[in-house]
């Protein structure tokens, strides 16, 4: 039997006319965790790179079965008609046009998606939505990035009961680890919130309002070995070609 081909974005480093990081070529490159959490799960993971002009996302329809959006780069607010209102964006041009137009077509076909971190930020802004550019634009925000530690388990989060995460992680409450600075602000249509960081508020998940096959995670699932965080690999993974 033919194991899901699952797709896992990447993050892009440009050329570096300083070479400040002596990274003379850019490179696009995500860590490993990804590929393995994907492997275990029992799908064939293949990493995607920021192509954007060279690939359009109609061919990896026709290829891939499942997309995982995986975390990095903050995507840039002129995506969602902002301008840039801190100094703390991290952005990558390559990689918004890349993932943008694939998340698209994916949720427009109905295919599998699992967006994590910065991934589920992407969902929502490619669907319409948009995001607070800062931890410091959000009312009462405690720290959710914990540098040295940040993949360590740091905050309680409130999941909806009837949700269909809180079917895969069997419970409507759960810790997990924390590494952003930015989250949804408006919510696009077609999804829902589904949970909430217990100490702010902050949305740590959402989900379509029908039946797609999507879950869309704040936290880092691939960085927690538990078996709720293998059910949500698990619960994508095993969703393509139903």
């Amino acid at each position: 039997m033919r194991k899901p081909l699952v797709g896992i974005t990447t993050r892009h480093e440009p050329y570096d006319s300083a070479r400040k990081h002596h990274n003379v070529y850019p490179y696009d490159y995500q860590f490993s965790p990804y590929a393995e959490r994907v492997a275990r799960a029992g799908g064939l993971p293949v990493w995607l790179p920021n192509v954007a002009e060279e690939v359009s996302p109609e061919l990896y329809l026709e290829r891939i079965d499942v997309l995982v959006l995986s975390g990095g780069e903050d995507v840039d607010p002129r995506q969602y008609g902002e301008d840039h209102e801190t100094d703390t964006l991290h952005i990558s041009d390559e990689r918004d046009k890349f993932e943008l137009p694939l998340v698209r077509a994916f949720w427009n076909e109905k295919r599998p998606i699992l967006a994590v971190c910065r991934g589920l930020q992407t969902l929502n802004v490619a669907l319409g939505g948009t995001l607070y550019q800062d931890l410091a634009q959000f009312p009462h925000a405690s720290e959710h990035r914990r540098e040295g530690r940040q993949y360590g388990r740091t905050h309680a989060i409130r999941v909806i009961p009837d949700s269909r995460l809180a079917r895969v992680i069997n419970g409507d409450e759960f810790t997990v680890n924390t590494s952003h600075h930015q989250m949804i602000k408006d919510i696009a249509d077609g999804l829902r919130a589904v949970a909430w960081s217990t100490p702010d508020g902050i949305i740590e998940a959402v989900e379509p309002a029908d039946e797609r096959p999507v879950l869309a995670v704040q936290w880092h699932p691939e960085m927690m070995d538990d078996e709720a965080s293998d059910r949500l690999f698990q619960q994508i993974v095993g969703a393509a070609g139903k």
